[in-house]
């Protein structure tokens, strides 16, 4: 997931047929397979891989990509994969909120509850500084259209010593253009 992070696909190739190897059918692994097939523009490959990686794990995160994927095509399949994603995100941020609030922070955002997603992503980085995090909640804030904010959290991104790759990664277009 490293070497996919920072661009190295062909690493990160090389990485996943080595778990593929070693741990056939794990989750993980048809997670990054997807990731890896919606690089390289495999779009029904990377939704089969997701749709592996929902079967083989209860984690919502799964449900939400293939939801979040569908949503571009098929409005109505995405529906009913965003309800059973919200579903399992509830139970799980009830027993593990702290774990669960980028995650939940991430299923608001596609689903266009800004509040939700600022919520959650406020709470999310009161316990993480990291550039995932920070990233987030600048994209909530922005979503929430609060561009001040959201420009002053991703300077603190851009200031913390991560790659201007990686963060552009996580913005996905969702970030306002940070302050120069």
């Amino acid at each position: 997931r490293i070497a996919y992070r920072r661009g190295a696909l062909e690493a990160a190739q090389g990485h996943l047929e080595v778990a593929e190897a070693a741990l056939p059918g794990w989750y993980a692994t048809a997670a990054l397979a997807g990731e890896l097939h919606l690089a390289a523009g495999a779009r029904m490959e990377a939704l089969d891989a997701f749709e592996q990686a929902a079967s083989g794990s209860d984690h919502p995160e799964y449900l939400a990509r293939m939801a979040m994927m569908l949503a571009e095509t098929d409005v109505l399949s995405a529906a009913g994969l965003f309800e059973t994603a919200r579903a399992r995100m509830a139970d799980w941020t009830r027993v593990a909120p702290e774990a669960m609030a980028a995650h939940a922070a991430q299923l608001a955002l596609a689903e266009g509850d800004a509040a939700a997603a600022l919520d959650l992503a406020q709470r999310h980085a009161a316990t993480h500084r990291d550039v995932d995090a920070l990233v987030l909640l600048a994209r909530a804030q922005r979503r929430a259209g609060d561009d001040g904010a959201a420009r002053a959290t991703l300077a603190q991104a851009t200031e913390g010593g991560w790659r201007a790759g990686e963060i552009e990664w996580l913005c996905a277009g969702g970030c306002p253009e940070p302050p120069r």
